[in-house]
């Protein structure tokens, strides 16, 4: 048994979150207090969690596994998948001729034209032209593409 000290009940230590630095081994919070606080800073700091969610996303295990949930789908959904790979056969075309001419060496990454940012995607003007790219990061691409 354990106090919790935000409410202070007694309570078994299955209801505290493990803790290694802890003298008992768990936190001194139980869990429906813990959950209460995490829940309000994420209400509280919205843009401070998008931006941490977003940093995650990034993270090379974070991309695999999301990876093979795409490929998990593609196997189990072959159709739609073939639809949606089949949908803007143009784009798709651009897309694959500048990566191809970027592992080439014909194109270069430039850093984005609007901001000068490093990390970029290539803009196409029009889709039948497709090494007439565009250098944009992903934020000013998305304002491109929305007109803002």
């Amino acid at each position: 048994m354990k106090v919790c000290k935000k409410c202070g009940e007694e309570k078994p230590l299955d209801d505290f979150y493990r803790h290694s630095q802890m003298k008992d081994g768990h936190l001194n919070e139980c869990k429906v207090c813990r959950r209460a606080y995490q829940k309000r800073l994420i209400e509280e700091n919205p843009e401070k969690r998008a931006a941490y969610e977003r940093a995650r996303a990034q993270r090379p295990e974070r991309k695999k596994v999301a990876y093979e949930v795409l490929c998990r789908w593609r196997k189990n959904n072959p159709e739609k998948a073939r639809e949606q790979a089949n949908r803007y056969p143009e784009k798709r075309r651009a897309r694959t001729a500048v990566g191809n001419a970027v592992r080439d060496g014909i194109l270069k990454k430039e850093p984005c034209a609007d901001c000068g940012s490093e990390k970029v995607h290539a803009h196409h003007e029009d889709c039948s032209k497709p090494l007439e790219v565009e250098w944009l990061c992903a934020k000013c691409h998305r304002k491109r593409h929305v007109g803002g």
